[in-house]
């Protein structure tokens, strides 16, 4: 290895350049000391005091960087890098109040300096608080004064639709919104653009023009990350017998981004997802084969392993495993079990495949250590014959609760009131009832009835309003304590 020599001649734009390459190349201790060679020569800068600090940070010393931008504050009061560097160490910690806070000292004491990117960090900041109605008005103003700048109209339409899912008035704004999409996204010429737009319109529920900008996008996408979206949406907003052919073609731009390094690891987990899909299981295996090492910190890396497993076996050992079924309805506390069973070590999967995006199916159940929701639901007494030692839970709630969550759902989700009405009417679960209280109460007494002769050991009612927890589930599972809380997840307030 070279030594890292400062460049020649010795001036000031030279040595930054120099200093900025290794931070460019996210090489964090070469970029430490850069910063530290160039300030010694050429004095303790503000704005090199600032990046030294940023850089710290990457190296995770955060004590010595917040110490540099305090004495940044403090010695130079009147210049804004101290005060942005500590504003971007509070978002880094998720401290919203306290990095709004400083951003609007930011903006209190230097107006003059302010940013576009100023602006834009603050509305973060206002929508991980909340705030999404002043996010938009900083988004709109920002796409004003840019409109060239695509992100900017992105955003101020993500914030609207936040705040309009948060106050429930999607419905009243969803023709403004429909219309700003069209006009200001998808009429544009770059794929960045269109594809931005194709997303806001799956969240306005408008599932066919999704679908006929989906169809007209997806020869074009290139990175992995807006191949991934493509693969996502296929089964939402795709008929399932279409999406073989679309498969076949994000797998082949899948392989073809990952001859750029820095696609290679988040292309190799998409393509192993993409294969799965097809059902091309040996291809599947001999993928995770050669690449499970440089995919094992990945976010999908305990799926895969545990699927890759179950296609290595004899089927009659994957049949006679020990799986895990959550076959109560929908708002019923599914969710927060489907958390429950992966912080066990179970691999659970909660309405859809995580690695196929698919609705779960006969295959998933095959391929998975644990299912939840809907999709399980109208299938019990099949699974209950298929995997004999399996077993079943069966998440309850107050019926008038239970009631009311359902019905919002479709409220603050157009997405799902496309699939949900379309598979429940299959699944007969809901709609071959006089009311959906008619229909839990009719769902209840079937599983009562099924299992009324079955061993014991098979069946958990499970009540999270009534305060079941890591107690009852794991005594049931045979599974020891676990040290971290148990998971309400999906609670609203009453």
């Amino acid at each position: 290895m070279g030594i890292d020599l400062p460049p020649k001649p010795a001036k000031v734009a030279t040595w930054t350049a120099w200093a900025r390459a290794a931070v460019n190349e996210k090489n964090w201790e070469t970029a430490l000391s850069r910063w530290e060679q160039c300030i010694a020569k050429f004095g303790a800068r503000t704005e090199w005091v600032a990046v030294k600090a940023s850089v710290l940070l990457e190296l995770g010393r955060k004590e010595d960087a917040v110490s540099l931008l305090d004495a940044l504050v403090r010695d130079h009061p009147k210049e804004p890098p101290g005060f942005l560097g500590l504003a971007r160490v509070a978002m880094r910690d998720e401290d919203w109040e306290k990095a709004l806070s400083l951003w609007e000292r930011c903006f209190e004491f230097f107006p003059d300096k302010a940013t576009p990117w100023w602006l834009s960090m603050r509305a973060k900041v206002l929508s991980k608080l909340g705030r999404y109605a002043e996010a938009e008005k900083c988004f709109a103003q920002l796409s004003e004064q840019h409109p060239q700048k695509f992100e900017y109209k992105v955003a101020r339409i993500r914030a609207a639709l936040d705040d309009a899912e948060k106050n429930e008035r999607l419905s009243e704004r969803r023709e403004e919104m429909h219309k700003f999409v069209m006009d200001e996204l998808i009429s544009r010429p770059d794929v960045e653009s269109r594809l931005a737009g194709t997303q806001m319109l799956s969240r306005l529920g408008d599932v066919d023009e999704t679908a006929r900008q989906l169809l007209k996008v997806i020869d074009h996408v290139v990175a992995v990350k807006d191949i991934a979206f493509c693969f996502n949406s296929i089964p939402v907003h795709i008929e399932r017998g279409a999406s073989g052919p679309l498969w076949e073609r994000l797998l082949e731009k899948t392989r073809r981004a990952q001859d750029k390094p820095a696609e290679k690891r988040a292309g190799l987990e998409l393509e192993l997802g993409l294969l799965l899909a097809l059902e091309r299981f040996a291809e599947f295996r001999e993928k995770f084969d050669a690449g499970k090492n440089d995919i094992a910190d990945g976010k999908n890396f305990f799926y895969l392993e545990r699927v890759y497993g179950r296609l290595s076996k004899p089927e009659i050992d994957v049949f006679a495993e020990r799986k895990v079924f959550c076959i109560g309805l929908s708002k019923t506390g599914t969710t927060s079990v489907n958390g429950a069973l992966n912080i066990l070590g179970i691999d659970a999967a909660h309405w859809t495949n995580p690695l196929t995006h698919q609705v779960i199916s006969d295959i998933d159940f095959f391929l998975l250590g644990a299912c939840t929701d809907m999709s399980v639901a109208p299938n019990f007494e099949k699974l209950y014959y298929t995997y004999p030692n399996a077993q079943f839970i069966l998440t309850k709630r107050e019926i008038e609760s239970w009631a009311k969550s359902f019905r919002d759902m479709g409220i603050r989700n157009p997405g799902i009131r496309y699939m949900f009405p379309r598979l429940a009417t299959v699944y007969g679960l809901y709609y071959h009832h006089s009311s959906i209280e008619e229909a839990y109460q009719a769902f209840e007494r079937r599983v009562d009835y099924f299992f009324a002769d079955k061993p014991p050991g098979k069946l958990l009612k499970f009540d999270i309003g009534m305060g079941h927890g890591w107690n009852e589930l794991c005594a049931f599972l045979g599974e020891p304590l676990p040290q971290a809380p148990f998971p309400w997840l999906n609670k609203r307030p009453v």
